[in-house]
């Protein structure tokens, strides 16, 4: 008797409504610090400007995209039903029921459905299962189906995708996101495994035609895979570099989820991660992650304290001379310091002695206005007297040479007109 068989004579009792018994203990606290970090990540997105615009076209760029993906499987899959794959459908609605899942959603049997080859969706409140042909070819063993389909029906019973792109922010935080997700597999994988009744060995079974993806695995002569020397590939993965790819997947391993319900099935405990191989890997990866977050700490404190200055660069100023001329700016401010410092030597018969006395003379001329500084180095404007002359410079694209410096160069006598040149300071 097959396995599907079984299970259709004695179904298993309807899971325990209450999630919180089913349910891995680590999605729970994982999802709150997961709510936590995307909180932080759209309130700093609606504090500036320019995120806010990002946040709103990313949210119409993800609702259209689902809209349209979900027009196209309206229209183009078979939607299962009494009429079409009557026996998938009888077959989806038992496991609801087991599941104790009320609202039976919409199922399509589509060409891809992903790697997982089921895929369940929630669009504004609509429900829909997306299940790959290749699955319900009569050639696949039953056992495969049922939990595969399982397996994703249980991302309705747990409440897991609702929110899901309200958590986006939060699951984009390195680590944090991706366990968060792979403690969803896991609930998931519980929800399938009660509600489907299936053994340990049946489970591993179904994971390994899952991995090979050999329709004809379960109804062959070939030997059925060991779950044994399944679950004892776990070994590969005892190492540093592992540790650090299954910590950075949000996808958990097949070995893993058979070793979680392992832990469910029997109550027999597994093997842990060596220490020494857990403290390296997590070094590594607080490290890496620590120090990329200094790295932006900095930027963001030295773009509070100074702005962002690329506009003022020479390299900005070489890239794109005709949206920003800075070489206006600076000719325009010294023609304006040089009508202050005429000002001042029209009353007292000398130029300014210092360039602090020089701004004086300028904000009294322009009083509530900024007073005008270098673009290319955010200094003020150089000046020096030399008997009845004096000069205003600028420091010029390049900071480390005096051969680009732009000056004004003022006539002996006052009232007279200077000239801007860009052959360096006389100073």
């Amino acid at each position: 008797m097959t396995d599907a068989a079984r299970g259709a004579q004695n179904p298993p009792a309807s899971v325990s409504p209450d999630p919180s018994r089913i349910a891995n203990g680590a999605e729970g606290p994982l999802r709150a610090l997961v709510l936590v970090a995307a909180a932080l990540g759209w309130a700093g997105l609606v504090a500036s400007v320019v995120g806010f615009l990002a946040m709103f076209v990313w949210v119409l760029l993800r609702w259209g995209r689902q809209l349209v993906r979900v027009a196209t499987i309206r229209g183009s899959a078979v939607k299962v039903g009494p009429g079409q794959l009557p026996q998938l459908d009888l077959r989806v609605r038992e496991l609801c029921q087991r599941m104790g899942l009320e609202q039976v959603p919409d199922v399509y049997v589509v060409r891809d459905a992903g790697a997982s080859e089921v895929e369940p969706l929630c669009v504004f409140g609509e429900r829909i299962l997306l299940v790959d042909v290749d699955l319900v070819d009569p050639a696949r063993a039953p056992h495969t189906r049922d939990f595969c389909i399982a397996h994703e029906l249980a991302a309705f019973r747990a409440d897991q995708l609702r929110w899901r792109g309200l958590l986006a922010p939060g699951l984009w935080v390195p680590c944090l996101g991706a366990a968060y997700l792979r403690a969803c597999v896991y609930t998931r994988d519980r929800y399938a495994q009660l509600a489907t009744g299936f053994d340990r060995d049946t489970l591993a079974r179904s994971f390994v035609e899952s991995a090979m993806g050999t329709r004809a695995l379960g109804a062959s002569a070939q030997t059925p895979p060991d779950p044994a020397a399944w679950l004892a590939q776990r070994a590969d993965l005892e190492t540093i570099w592992s540790t650090l790819g299954e910590w950075l997947s949000s996808t958990p391993t097949r070995v893993r989820r058979l070793q979680n319900l392992d832990l469910v099935d029997s109550g027999a405990g597994a093997p842990r991660r060596p220490r020494a191989v857990a403290w390296i890997a997590g070094a590594m990866l607080v490290s890496s992650i620590g120090g990329t977050a200094l790295v932006f700490a900095a930027l963001g404190i030295r773009i509070a304290v100074r702005g962002i200055d690329m506009p003022n660069s020479a390299s900005f100023r070489t890239a794109m001379p005709a949206s920003w001329d800075a070489t206006a700016q600076v000719e325009s401010s010294l023609v304006s310091l040089a009508a202050a410092a005429e000002a001042y030597r029209g009353e007292r018969g000398v130029p300014p002695p210092t360039g602090e006395v020089l701004y004086q003379v300028w904000q009294i001329q322009h009083p509530g206005e900024a007073v005008p500084v270098d673009p290319y180095d955010e200094q003020p404007y150089g000046y020096s007297v030399d008997g009845n002359r004096y000069v205003i410079w600028s420091s010029g694209p390049d900071l480390e040479t005096e051969d680009d410096d732009i000056s004004y160069v003022s006539p002996e006598a006052p009232g007279g007109l200077g000239a801007v040149t860009s052959e360096g300071s006389t100073d």
